[in-house]
């Protein structure tokens, strides 16, 4: 697994009971492509392999050179003359995210409160979510926090924004376990799509006044997953 996304390294290990990379020659899954390090691994190993692409490393698409499983949304955004393994996969167990009754607020992952990240997480568009419903309606995901802490910050919430469809999955997935419904254009069964800042708008205004139901939306986020371990074989 890249460094990059390192601290999801123990619970996709454990989620899909594998163990850690010591044989070139043996059949092998590489989680993320974000760096030079990343792809000459990938590359230099002999035994049978296959990449599992994270989300922003998919421009590195084209570099990779086995069988490339992602998404259906990313299938759409990636170039590769490669075979594509469509599977929705979560790199750890939810297992103890369960559905709780809704709070009143609206999560969204930032990550960290710097340049790029602010960028990448689109906080241009969360700032006209924050002027149009105030800052007391906004709980915004900084890391770190522990398990029981994001717990705690999710049931305050009803909903979650996910501005960039290819990051913030996780955070989401696990809003969803809880019972909590997601703004997205990443799709799932338990997302709805925008298109524009008024769309916007107008999801968070409908799931205000939906009867949500919380068992039901973790019903669908668990649908929503590859639950097999075939996808390894």
């Amino acid at each position: 697994m890249s460094d990059c996304i390192s601290h999801f390294h123990e619970g996709f290990r454990k989620r899909w009971e594998l163990t850690d990379y010591t044989d070139q020659t043996e059949a092998a899954l590489f989680v993320g492509m974000y760096s030079n390090i990343d792809l000459q691994k990938m590359k230099a190993h002999k035994g049978p392999k296959k990449v599992l692409l994270s989300g922003a490393d998919m421009v590195n698409a084209p570099q990779v050179d086995c069988e490339i499983v992602v998404d259906s949304t990313m299938s759409k955004a990636i170039h590769t003359v490669q075979h594509i393994n469509i599977q929705n996969i979560s790199y750890r167990s939810f297992d103890n995210f369960k559905p709780k009754p809704l709070g009143d607020k609206i999560y969204c992952y930032q990550s960290a409160n710097d340049t790029g990240n602010r960028e990448k997480y689109r906080y241009d568009i969360l700032q006209k979510v924050i002027r149009r419903y105030g800052m007391e309606r906004i709980v915004i995901g900084h890391h770190p926090h522990t398990e029981e802490q994001m717990k705690d910050l999710y049931r305050q919430c009803r909903m979650t924004l996910q501005l960039n469809p290819f990051g913030g999955l996780t955070s989401s997935r696990e809003m969803a376990h809880m019972g909590r419904p997601t703004i997205s254009n990443r799709h799932s069964l338990h997302t709805y799509d925008f298109t524009d800042i008024d769309s916007i708008f107008e999801r968070i205004d409908q799931l205000y006044a939906m009867d949500i139901g919380p068992y039901w939306v973790a019903q669908q986020a668990r649908a929503s997953l590859t639950t097999s371990k075939d996808w390894l074989k």
